[in-house]
């Protein structure tokens, strides 16, 4: 039990410094603090708590942004309501969900906390344009298709 407060506090740690170094932005408005990376993210997180869930999806966000670098913008959506085709995607209102735009045209939305690496390579091998293992289909994210807006932002997805 203290080894897994232990790496929670880590965890935490981890995604406050990435954060801050970053620029997120936690107000309404959402702002990119990197508009020329390659993969644009957009948290829909909550408050931090001391659950292991919260440690593991923070564990593996913080191991994709130190994986990506400056490839990776984190925007923290805390009370955007995305749209796509001006329909809310009401799935992003779950805690911890995650849209990814990469290239400013390839769209997904991951419902609910991330605990599979495999979704953030599936991401990755997108992003580098790799050609994409059967069995990471399987961690593949809902793709998108459409005018998708998140407060000012807005990409047309294909």
């Amino acid at each position: 039990m203290a080894r897994c407060k232990h790496r929670l506090q880590i965890s935490l740690a981890l995604i406050l410094t990435t954060c801050l170094s970053a620029g997120c932005s936690t107000t309404n408005a959402v702002e990119s603090n990197n508009k020329n990376a390659q993969i644009q993210l957009f948290l829909q997180d909550s408050p931090m708590s001391e659950s292991e869930l919260y440690a593991d999806w923070a564990a593996y966000l913080n191991d994709f942004k130190s994986a990506e670098g400056e490839n990776l913008s984190i925007n923290h959506a805390l009370n955007a309501s995305p749209t796509l085709n001006n329909i809310n995607l009401n799935g992003f209102k779950e805690k911890y969900s995650t849209l990814f735009v990469v290239s400013d045209h390839a769209c997904y939305l991951y419902t609910g906390p991330i605990l599979e690496p495999a979704v953030y390579d599936f991401i990755h091998k997108i992003s580098t344009q790799q050609d994409i293992p059967e069995f990471l289909t399987q961690f593949s994210p809902e793709a998108l298709k459409g005018r998708l807006t998140i407060g000012e932002y807005s990409v047309n997805c294909q």
